[in-house]
C-alpha cells in the first residue's frame, strides 16, 4: 500500500463555499473566484459534470493557475454520483470506472479530496429514499466499490471523501463506521455533513452530537460542510436547510470543532441566497470567533 502524500501534510482550517456562486469547473474564470476571495473564502468546492470530467484538458490547468492567483485552495472536487451500491456486477463496474474518471481530475486540479457518495436507487436522483438503498446487498456492493476506488485514488495520491445521508446506503455515522472497518485505505475519508443526519431533538444539542461525530469518525474526516437549519411546523418534523447563522444551530460550535481539527468549511445549497452576501457575512462571524483567516 502507498503511502498517501496528502495524508503526510495535516489538513487545514479554511472556509469557503462549494458551488453557486461558482460556475461549473470549465466556466469559472479568475472573476469569478476573485469575488469569492474578496468575499472571504480562503478554500472552494468546484463542481464538475461529466462532460467537464471527460475534457478535463480543456480547463484543469487553467482553474488551478487561477486559484494560485487569488490565494484559494480547492478543497473538494465534486462530479455526479453513480449507483456505486448495484446489486449488478456489471452496473456496478460501470459505475465505479465512471466515479474513477475524476480521480485524475481531482489530483490534476490539486484538489485536497475528491467527494463521492454511494449513490440510489431512486429514479428521482441519488439521494432521494428507495428501500433497496438500505439492503445489506447494497452495502455489500459499496464496501466492494469504496475499496476499488480506494485503489485507484492511492495510485494518484488523492484523498476521497464519502458522503452519507439518512436516506442513502449510508444512512447513518454507524454505518460509516462499519464501512471504514471493512476498507483499510489512506485514500477513505468523510466529508463531515453533519446536517445530513440531525433529528430534531439534537438541533438545540449541537455541541455533544457533534463530539458524538468526531468520536465516531475519529481522523477521517476530511472536510465539512456548514449548514444551519430551521424545523418547519409540521405534525412529522421536518427539517430545511438555511444559511448559517439564520437558523437554530450553534454554530460557533461547527467553527470550534473545524478549527480544533484543522478542516475546511465549505457553505453550500446557496442557490436561493445572495451566496456572496452570506459568505462574506459567515466569514465576518468565523473572524468573530476565531480571529481573522488568512490564506493558507
Amino acid at each position: 500500500m502507498r503511502v498517501i502524500n496528502r495524508l503526510s501534510s495535516a489538513t487545514q482550517f479554511g472556509i469557503g463555499i462549494l458551488g453557486h456562486p461558482l460556475h461549473s469547473a470549465s466556466e469559472i474564470d479568475s472573476e469569478n473566484l476573485r469575488a469569492v476571495r474578496e468575499a472571504g473564502a480562503t478554500v472552494v468546492g468546484v463542481r464538475a459534470t461529466a462532460a467537464e470530467r471527460a475534457t478535463s484538458d480543456g480547463w484543469v490547468g487553467a482553474l488551478r493557475a487561477n486559484l494560485e492567483e487569488v490565494e484559494l485552495r480547492c478543497a473538494q472536487l465534486v462530479s455526479e454520483h453513480e449507483l456505486l451500491i448495484a446489486h449488478s456486477e456489471d452496473q456496478r463496474r460501470r459505475a465505479v470506472a465512471t466515479v474513477a474518471e475524476g480521480i485524475p481530475v481531482a489530483a490534476a486540479l490539486g484538489a485536497e479530496t475528491l467527494l463521492i457518495a454511494p449513490g440510489g436507487f431512486s429514479t428521482v436522483g441519488p439521494w432521494w429514499y428507495h428501500p433497496l438503498n438500505f439492503a445489506q446487498e447494497s452495502r455489500n456492493a459499496l464496501v466492494t466499490s469504496l475499496r476499488e476506488l480506494a485503489e485507484i485514488a492511492e495510485e494518484h495520491d488523492q484523498i476521497l471523501a464519502v458522503e452519507g445521508y439518512r436516506s442513502s446506503a449510508i444512512s447513518s455515522p454507524q454505518v460509516f463506521d462499519w464501512l471504514f472497518s471493512e476498507i483499510s485505505s489512506p485514500a477513505l475519508r468523510a466529508n463531515l455533513d453533519y446536517v445530513n443526519f440531525i433529528a430534531p431533538s439534537q438541533v438545540s444539542e449541537l455541541e455533544p452530537y457533534l463530539e458524538e461525530l468526531v468520536v465516531t469518525f475519529g481522523e477521517r474526516i476530511a472536510t465539512v460542510h456548514a449548514k444551519d437549519v430551521v424545523i418547519a411546523d409540521e405534525l412529522s418534523a421536518h427539517i430545511d436547510e438555511v444559511p448559517p447563522g439564520h437558523g437554530l444551530l450553534a454554530m460557533e460550535v461547527v467553527v470550534h470543532l473545524a478549527q480544533r481539527h484543522r478542516l475546511p468549511l465549505l457553505l453550500e445549497h446557496l442557490e436561493d441566497w445572495d451566496a456572496l452576501s452570506h459568505l462574506r457575512e459567515f466569514a465576518g462571524f468565523v473572524d468573530q470567533v476565531v480571529g481573522p483567516s488568512s490564506p493558507a
